[in-house]
């Protein structure tokens, strides 16, 4: 709502009046006029680089999947849902489209449906990423793959780097080990194709503590070590 209204668009509840573009204001949206957006944009070209393929509502949409990950309660969770559907129905209505299932517009905490919205194509941000820096190259002299991600779970395969870069070892064969804050859902992450799974932070500890950049460092340099260890890796 912000990114678009600060392109130009309008969001307005039943009574037409204009609704601060926000979280809180999204049960309230009757109406979204795309009347007053940027002349500019009908002439650019807009290519969003998205990092997951979740849609913006459903089980698997933006409120789901990300509002608990940021701290929201179950409560808030429910009301961002019931508001990103109200928001959906308009954004739909003002631009013929439906915004609600495209794969990728729940990204960013569904900025990339307001993206689509005035045309962007939605890609695969990993895929794009890889590209450009050649990594298919860089593997033809590669043993094996280190990889990370601040927590890994089943969201890392719908889109995540970790998922990108294992997409495109396993085709050359290639172990993928991984290093994380925290891991959960491993048997699903080991089905996917995952060598080695090593968590960061210790079981148990306080997130505060695990925070501290003099712990974080230890507990990274314990993991790798680790790893290591399991990789049996000799001079």
């Amino acid at each position: 709502m912000g990114l678009l209204a600060a392109l130009g668009a309008r969001f307005t509840d039943s009574e037409g009046q204009q609704l601060k573009a926000c979280g809180e204001a999204l049960e309230r949206v009757a109406r979204a006029d795309m009347s007053g957006l940027d002349w500019r944009l009908r002439e650019t070209r807009i290519r969003a680089l998205c990092d997951v393929d979740n849609p913006l509502l459903g089980p698997e949409g933006a409120a789901h999947t990300f509002a608990p990950q940021k701290g929201a309660t179950p409560e808030q969770t429910e009301r961002l849902a019931r508001g990103l559907a109200i928001y959906a129905r308009a954004l739909s209505e003002a631009t013929g489209t439906d915004m609600s299932a495209l794969p990728g517009t729940g990204a960013a905490g569904g900025a990339a449906a307001a993206l689509a919205s005035i045309g962007a194509r939605l890609c695969q941000g990993i895929e794009e990423t890889l590209d450009i820096l050649r990594f298919d190259k860089l593997l033809r002299s590669t043993d094996l793959v280190i990889t990370g991600e601040g927590r890994m779970d089943s969201q890392t395969l719908h889109g995540k780097t970790a998922a990108g870069i294992l997409r495109h070892a396993s085709r050359r064969g290639i172990p993928v080990a991984a290093l994380a804050g925290q891991i959960s859902d491993r048997e699903q992450l080991r089905e996917a194709g995952f060598a080695y799974l090593e968590a960061i932070t210790p079981e148990g500890q306080p997130l505060d503590e695990a925070m501290l950049a003099a712990t974080a460092r230890r507990n990274l340099a314990l993991a790798a070590e680790r790893l290591g260890r399991r990789l049996s890796v000799k001079p």
